[in-house]
């Protein structure tokens, strides 16, 4: 997963179309075989990158799978509202919005308000990246 990181990190400095399908190729790997480890924060941790890399993509379809899969895993691990999701319902909520449908993305953002709201926060509490 370290060399993954290092992709998405070079490409996020050059931006190269062919480091995009490199990371792709490598985590595309690397979701098969942790999925078959029974790892679920790993798990969900590499298909939200993994989502993220798809979508600058715009291979939508497939991004929206994995992102809401990752979603479920997250949930089941931490709760529906706890603080740890806000970035997780930010991230999936980004997703929909690049892909321009806003009743999805505002489905994630309502969450993200729930979670703030649930757990007696402000929007200075926690550093959003």
């Amino acid at each position: 997963m370290n060399y993954s990181n290092a992709l998405i990190e070079e490409y996020k400095t050059i931006g190269s179309q062919k480091i995009l399908l490199s990371c792709k190729e490598v985590m595309e790997n690397a979701v098969t075989v942790l999925s078959e480890l029974d790892d679920d924060i790993q798990s969900a941790n590499l298909m939200l990158k993994y989502a993220m890399v798809l979508s600058e993509l715009a291979e939508y379809e497939e991004s929206n799978y994995y992102s809401e899969k990752a979603c479920e895993l997250f949930r089941n691990f931490f709760g529906e509202l706890d603080e740890s999701m806000i970035n997780i319902y930010l991230t999936v909520g980004d997703n929909y919005l690049k892909q321009g449908d806003r009743q999805y993305a505002e489905k994630y953002y309502s969450l993200v308000i729930q979670v703030y709201e649930a757990n007696n926060m402000n929007a200075e509490d926690k550093n959003i990246d």
